[in-house]
């Protein structure tokens, strides 16, 4: 949001999910299936991603202050996106976008 940042640590279960959350527009839908697989995730299951959405979420609640970033309901998630949010300009958002391709 403007200036701030939330960093997410590379090679993560949550670096995987905000990749593939990130690569939809805000709202869509991912599967968990869909996360899992682009993550190669074999030793990992589909509580991984649930555990990996928390994680996120506090790191976002903690950085810029939004709760439930991240929603999860029977097996998919999504970026919660509200038009409230303030994120200086849309440029923040694609900065982001191009940090976890």
């Amino acid at each position: 949001m403007g200036s701030k940042a939330c960093p997410i640590p590379i090679n993560t279960n949550q670096y995987f999910l905000c990749k593939a959350l990130f690569a939809v527009p805000f709202g869509r839908d991912v599967t968990e299936t869909d996360i899992v697989d682009m993550a190669d995730w074999a030793k990992d299951t589909k509580r991984s991603v649930y555990d990996a959405r928390g994680a996120v979420n506090k790191r976002v609640k903690e950085k810029l202050g939004i709760n439930n970033f991240i929603r999860w309901r029977t097996g998919r998630v999504r970026i919660d996106y509200q038009e409230k949010w303030d994120f200086g300009d849309s440029k923040v958002i694609q900065r982001h976008k191009s940090r976890l391709e």
